[in-house]
């Protein structure tokens, strides 16, 4: 297939593009610096484009250099910027329309778990309307892939727990610590990915991702000192 990763600098992105090689599928990777590409080792056999999710114009552009797509990975996001919901409501929204007019058959969303529960933080909210933007009638089918904390070496949340982990003698333990928790690992993660692009394996619709083991943030933490 012909796949465009959105994000493809990042963390998940762009360990997914050597994924999707090993599967044999040509990648289209999609950021908004290219120059940045240069940096990995797969960046002379990917097609590399602009886009700035944040403009039409971008989305239009990137969909008409990349040609034909068959599924998109959306793996961009704006948490920890000012006004970062609107606007990934509204980026969402540009590669949802950009990918409805190039023919694109299938999206790939990738966020964290959103619960069924009406007091949601700012930044599930986010990701549920995201994935809501990202249905558009007529436009591409959409899968939903949850993951919690992502384990492995560079992995944001898992190297602030463990800078935590390696710093601090005493840490002050609010009550969420023990809230229970379903971690999973990069490799598992890359790997449902990948099987995404698939729709007899995996069919349209929301699919939270996790490992064999239940643990909480205390036990982690722990588990790192």
């Amino acid at each position: 297939m012909r796949i465009l990763v959105t994000g493809a600098t990042g963390y998940v992105g762009s360990r997914l593009v050597t994924a999707l090689f090993d599967d044999g599928h040509h990648v289209v990777a999609a950021t908004r610096n290219p120059e940045r590409l240069a940096e990995f080792g797969w960046y002379s056999g990917v097609t590399a484009v602009a886009l700035d999710t944040n403009y039409e114009a971008s989305a239009r552009a990137a969909f008409a250099e990349a040609g034909p797509i068959d599924v998109l990975y959306y793996l961009v996001h704006g948490i920890g910027q000012p006004g970062f919901r609107d606007a990934d409501n509204v980026a969402a929204a540009n590669v949802a329309v950009a990918a409805k007019n190039a023919g694109v058959e299938r999206i790939v969303f990738l966020c964290g778990f959103v619960p069924d529960d009406e007091d949601l933080s700012e930044h599930l909210s986010s990701r549920a309307e995201v994935a809501h933007a990202l249905r558009i009638d007529g436009g591409p089918e959409v899968v939903r892939l949850g993951a919690a904390m992502i384990i492995g070496s560079g992995s944001t949340s898992f190297e602030m727990l463990r800078y935590v982990g390696d710093r601090f003698v005493l840490i002050p333990m609010p009550q969420w610590v023990d809230n229970p928790m379903d971690p999973i690992s990069i490799r598992d993660v890359l790997y449902y990915l990948a099987a995404a692009v698939d729709p007899h394996r995996v069919p349209a619709g929301a699919y939270d991702n996790f490992g064999p083991q239940t643990t909480t943030y205390r036990d982690l933490v722990l588990g790192l000192v």
